[in-house]
């Protein structure tokens, strides 16, 4: 039987997660110089390392825009295997590419021959050049045999050069359940194939010569299961897929308990059968019941992470995730990675990535901002051990957005989709971008947002009210919140041109819609306080401080300055001369900050 499609959310109105645009804490001193060597003026646009949120450029109603992730390089690859343009859940697989420390919208690519409820885009690969997605539920009337779709950039466009199906068709084996794509060697997963056993599940082999190569068809080499794959393991859940190393999870795996789990690493070997030599099979160092280890897999060097979302250590279904190391030539379990606040049922370890040092986990069933809204966590290993080095939360999030799903992770950046996202529409999706050192700080905190209820429309989820750019302001900061250090720098982004502005401070907080903008800064008993006028520059850019604690006015002397353990609220108000609502002002996001010694 097929693999059950998980996770599909509920309808329903639901708000949009915050994104975190706080700035990598080691370019804090290069930021300032680059800042103050240029006057202050305009190289804050070259500086900025903030986070994105991508949403589809055409929304489709109940998409599942990001429910699938690849990355490689400058290049994105966002599945949405419910999109509906081309019929109920047809799927579309959306392209970015990077330009400018942006990621850029490339193309939108669909099935040549798509048709409703094939869910093109359910996993989707790439290595940087090619694209491979599938379709797990093609054809959609004559059992669902399962497909994939390879994909090709010329430079100019992308195109489908190949369509690709089992040697031996069989109804409902999960073909296209999970896909891996690297040089010429592409691999498909079949989690339900009855080959080896019923549900055992195999994983299809094919070599695509590159473009640059002499050409020819892409060829279906074999199909390949390791030896000890046996009943209802599922093999072939999950791919990975670096160089001439595969990974393959078995989620049902029963050799250390029921349903425990395993990953099967192997090496490329074109003269076997199946094009795949067994390497190692991987067991949790205590395999636990329902832990389904291999739900999800990465790869990198000597360095194996599968996720075990089932598993109950830290607590009921809280999950947890496994770093598998290579040393001299065997591999064997490195540690063991659980959330730092575990909660039942949260499902840590649903959606893994590793690049070098650093390690990705997902947990989108954890209850943040409601039932199933989902976070996700960063480690980074320090001598020998993995460490937590930061939670990534939406700022504002809903119940069943299901962010963490799907992650990627790259030396620049981490990619974290929110499928049930309705800020493009209800389950258009998301995918949240990332600086990998820009975790979100606990101590600093966006809020007033522009939700429903703006001066005449002009809202923005993600920032202060819109203004004549298109967007809202917002605040941007890099360094720490120690008095001592004196290194909280701080700086406004989407302003209009040479906008003059005013900087507010208070510690309190309030609502009141104001000529164009929402104003959030009041006092809590110490008082409002405000810096001369000031000016953007031309691309909207706005210095405010290098080191807030240096800056007179904004490090309240007149109330014997600031203090460990404050919290303060920072907005700006500034001039809009071509305002949307014709208040001729505006106000940006505001910032809490909680100061330490």
């Amino acid at each position: 039987m097929p693999p059950p499609e998980q996770h599909n959310a509920p309808s329903g109105a639901r708000r949009a997660p915050r994104v975190s645009r706080a700035l990598a804490p080691q370019a804090t001193a290069r930021i300032a110089r680059v800042l103050l060597a240029a006057g202050w003026i305009g190289a804050l646009t070259c500086a900025r390392l903030s986070a994105q949120v991508l949403t589809p450029t055409l929304p489709s109603i109940g998409g599942q825009f990001g429910k699938a992730l690849a990355h490689r390089g400058d290049l994105l690859v966002v599945g949405a295997p419910r999109d509906s343009a081309m019929g109920n859940a047809a799927g579309a697989v959306h392209v970015y590419r990077k330009s400018g420390g942006r990621w850029l919208f490339e193309a939108r690519l669909v099935a040549s021959n798509a048709e409703a409820e094939r869910a093109f885009g359910r996993a989707v690969a790439t290595d940087g050049v090619r694209i491979a997605a599938t379709s797990p539920w093609e054809p959609a009337s004559a059992g669902r045999f399962g497909a994939a779709h390879l994909f090709e950039w010329d430079g100019v466009a992308w195109s489908e050069v190949a369509l690709l199906e089992a040697d031996v068709l069989e109804a409902g084996d999960g073909f296209g359940a999970s896909v891996a794509l690297d040089g010429e060697r592409l691999v498909v997963g079949a989690p339900a194939s009855d080959r080896v056993a019923l549900d055992a599940g195999v994983v299809h082999t094919y070599v695509a010569p590159l473009p640059s190569a002499a050409g020819g068809p892409v060829l279906h080499v074999g199909t390949y299961a390791a030896a000890s794959v046996g009943l209802s393991d599922g093999f072939g859940w999950s791919l990975a897929l670096e160089g001439a190393r595969l990974a393959v999870g078995a989620v049902r795996d029963d050799d250390g308990d029921v349903n425990a789990g395993a990953l099967h690493l192997a090496t490329w070997t074109p003269t076997v059968s199946g094009g795949w030599q067994d390497e190692a099979k991987l067991l949790a160092a205590q395999p636990m019941r329902e832990s389904n280890l291999g739900t999800s897999v990465s790869i990198s060097g000597d360095l194996v992470v599968g996720g075990a979302p089932g598993s109950s250590e830290a607590a009921p279904g809280a999950g947890s995730a496994w770093v598998f190391e290579r040393l001299g030539g065997a591999w064997f379990p490195r540690e063991l990675l659980l959330a730092p606040d575990p909660a039942a049922f949260d499902a840590f370890g649903i959606g893994v990535g590793v690049d070098g040092q650093r390690v990705l986990v997902g947990a989108s069933h954890a209850d943040v901002h409601g039932v199933d809204s989902g976070k996700a966590y960063v480690f980074e290993r320090s001598a020998v051990t993995f460490a937590h080095a930061g939670t990534i939360e939406p700022w504002v999030g809903a119940a069943a957005d299901y962010f963490g799903l799907a992650v990627a992770l790259g030396d620049t950046h981490g990619f974290i989709g929110a499928f049930g996202d309705d800020r493009a529409g209800n389950l258009a999706g998301s995918v949240h971008v990332y600086d990998v050192a820009a975790l979100g700080a606990p101590w600093a905190r966006p809020f007033c947002f522009c939700p429903q209820g703006a001066s005449c429309g002009n809202l923005d989820l993600d920032a202060g009210c819109n203004n004549s750019t298109g967007h809202g302001a917002s605040f941007e900061w890099w360094g720490s919140p120690s008095i001592a250090a004196a290194d909280l720098g701080l700086a406004v982004r989407d302003l209009p041109a040479h906008a003059a502005a005013i900087v507010f401070l208070g510690d309190g907080a309030g609502s009141l819609y104001l000529t164009d903008g929402r104003i959030c800064v009041g006092s809590g008993g110490l008082g409002v306080f405000r810096t001369a006028p000031m000016y953007a520059d031309a691309a909207g850019a706005l210095l405010v401080a290098t080191d807030l604690a240096g800056r007179a006015d904004l490090a309240l002397a007149g109330v014997g300055g600031l203090a460990a353990g404050q919290t303060w609220n920072f907005q700006a108000w500034y001039r809009d001369l071509n305002s949307l609502c014709g208040g001729g002002a505006n106000a940006s996001s505001a910032l809490a900050v909680t100061f330490a010694p």
